[in-house]
């Protein structure tokens, strides 16, 4: 949809109001900056290095490494920003404590101490600079509240010259919180939560005041009344509940202001957490994979470091009801006491700024808490693998080679500079009980719907398509769980194996130019599984190819066994 006024207001921004920073402040907030000079330059004492000869093997980013704490901080050149960035916000720290190795715990404190302690002699000289990767806003807000929680965990102890060196980073990081002009910026809420743990743990009453302040109010702004963040991302929802756990605690324990509040917030964001939440029969739990997936915890992590929290004495005390009805309209799930199935609509909080990908006409499944279609992730956040959030690595609708309304992640010069914009009204979706349909109105030389029905043991999925005056390449991918044996029944029927599921995917259809194309659990030229699934790891994918014109359908009818 063409947007004359939304055009004016980013070239606006553009000029006037880009990056970020306090000229981009709501009012009530800027009084801070007037606290934010220090004289700890001056008394701080130099730290000296500690050697540690014990290597560890670290999982970065996007790779491994194998450093002592003497080397850790060298010759650190990555193609990747994630992996230098992870390794400055000390996030390993808390990952290595939770890893399952054959280190002891006690080597594993001592690592983490000295590979710390390294840092500061390696950085205590330098000046605080917003262009280097060690410095940028997020990784400080990381690192700070990182510190906080491990001398919480009591894996370090307590130490006044790094909490001095920190609260230099403090007032850095106040000077630089991210507020952008018209956007929301989920990094701004991390910067306020590692203002918020460091002035509670010193008792600086001046910045924790501010900082529940600010927190209170980035919560009205990034979560719906269901308790889902607005950033596009189900893994992420999970980071950011983290991140509410860790305020709500440090509020409780240090009597804060105002704590309290934020009690609502973290219920409504656990919740929809638990939305998510799957269980196999192996007992393991975990949830499905929509959009961004953070480089710094795994799903499995998340899960149980939550739980840790729920289980403290502060959050049992929250007045919790029972249950929370989810009515989104974001986030969408069919199920039954077998299956569930996930969607997401993308039409409700765009693109801008967030963690989504093109979920039109993307789903999910699961029978019995194991998955069977999959969201294959992004591997990273180099550029050239952005491709990861086009509808072609997605279980989706792919008209002449293009996804539908990619051209608001690709960015083109229509959306950048918001002369085009998203209208709600051009994806329909209507849900039943047990179905939910999916409809794109956007174009009148072809009309595509997808729907879905539900039951005990089957699934059934239907894409109809609508073409006129044209032929129409049609590609619609079908990821599969790389854990699932895949075998050729029949020329549409497939056998679908694993230890704990088996299941008839069945494919039907009258289009005489249908052409299907199983690729079984192996490696794809270009195509790798994010990380948090197993980077590159063999991958099961079902392609259907057809020329289209006039009505027609597809369909696909997956029967438990």
């Amino acid at each position: 949809m063409l947007d004359l006024n939304n055009f004016i207001n980013k070239t606006i921004s553009y000029f006037f109001f880009r990056g970020y920073g306090p000229r981009n402040y709501p009012k009530k907030f800027k009084y801070i900056l007037n606290f934010c000079d220090s004289d700890l330059d001056t008394t701080i004492k130099k730290v000296k290095k500690k050697n540690y000869s014990q290597n560890f093997n670290i999982d970065l980013a996007s790779r491994k490494i194998k450093k002592n704490s003497r080397s850790f901080w060298k010759n650190n050149i990555y193609k990747d920003d994630e992996d230098l960035g992870y390794m400055h916000r000390w996030s390993w720290a808390i990952n290595l404590l939770y890893s399952k190795t054959n280190k002891s715990k006690k080597t594993k404190k001592k690592y983490i101490e000295n590979t710390i302690n390294n840092w500061f002699v390696e950085i205590q000289n330098s000046t605080s600079n917003k262009s280097q990767i060690e410095w940028y806003p997020y990784n400080v807000s990381e690192r700070i509240s990182n510190y906080v929680l491990l001398c919480e965990f009591k894996i370090l102890k307590k130490k006044d010259i790094f909490l001095n060196h920190l609260t230099n980073q403090m007032f850095f990081l106040t000077k630089n919180i991210e507020f952008y002009k018209d956007k929301n910026s989920n990094h701004s809420l991390n910067n306020a939560r590692a203002i918020f743990l460091l002035s509670s743990y010193t008792n600086n009453k001046i910045f924790q005041n501010f900082s529940i302040k600010l927190i209170l109010y980035l919560c009205s702004k990034f979560i719906d009344k269901d308790g889902f963040f607005k950033f596009g991302s189900s893994h992420y929802q999970f980071v950011f509940t983290k991140w509410l756990h860790e305020i709500y605690y440090f509020g409780k324990k240090y009597k804060v202001n105002k704590i309290d509040s934020i009690s609502k917030y973290l219920l409504k964001a656990q919740n929809a957490c638990e939305f998510f939440l799957q269980t196999k029969q192996i007992k393991k739990i975990t949830y499905p994979l929509f959009g961004n997936i953070s480089p710094d915890f795994t799903p499995d992590f998340l899960i149980n470091y939550n739980k840790y929290f729920m289980n403290s004495k502060y959050f049992k005390s929250i007045k919790r009801k029972k249950t929370y009805k989810i009515n989104n309209n974001e986030w969408i799930k069919l199920s039954n006491k077998s299956q569930s199935v996930y969607f997401r609509n993308p039409m409700i909080n765009g693109f801008e700024f967030n963690h989504a990908h093109a979920d039109f006409f993307h789903f999910v499944n699961f029978y019995k808490g194991n998955q069977i279609f999959i969201d294959i992730g992004r591997k990273d956040y180099l550029k050239e693998n952005k491709k990861y959030s086009y509808s072609k690595f997605h279980n989706s609708i792919i008209l002449n080679e293009r996804g539908f309304f990619e051209e608001f992640i690709n960015k083109n010069v229509a959306t950048k500079t918001g002369i085009l914009t998203l209208n709600k009204d051009q994806y329909i979706v209507s849900k039943s009980n047990n179905k939910i349909t999916f409809k794109i109105n956007s174009n009148p030389k072809f009309n595509v719907k997808r729907s879905f029905e539900l039951d005990v043991k089957s699934l059934k999925i239907i894409s109809s398509f609508n073409v006129r005056n044209e032929d129409v390449k049609i590609l619609m991918p079908f990821y599969i769980n790389s854990e699932i044996n895949i075998s050729k029944i029949s020329e549409k029927k497939y056998l679908l194996k694993s230890k704990f599921v088996q299941s008839i995917l069945e494919i039907s259809d009258k289009n005489k130019f249908t052409k299907i194309e199983l690729i079984k659990n192996r490696k794809i030229s270009g195509v790798g599984q994010c990380k948090k699934y197993g980077q590159d790891e063999p991958l099961n994918l079902l392609r259907i190819n057809c020329l289209g014109r006039k009505k027609f359908q597809i369909k696909l009818n997956l029967q438990f066994i």
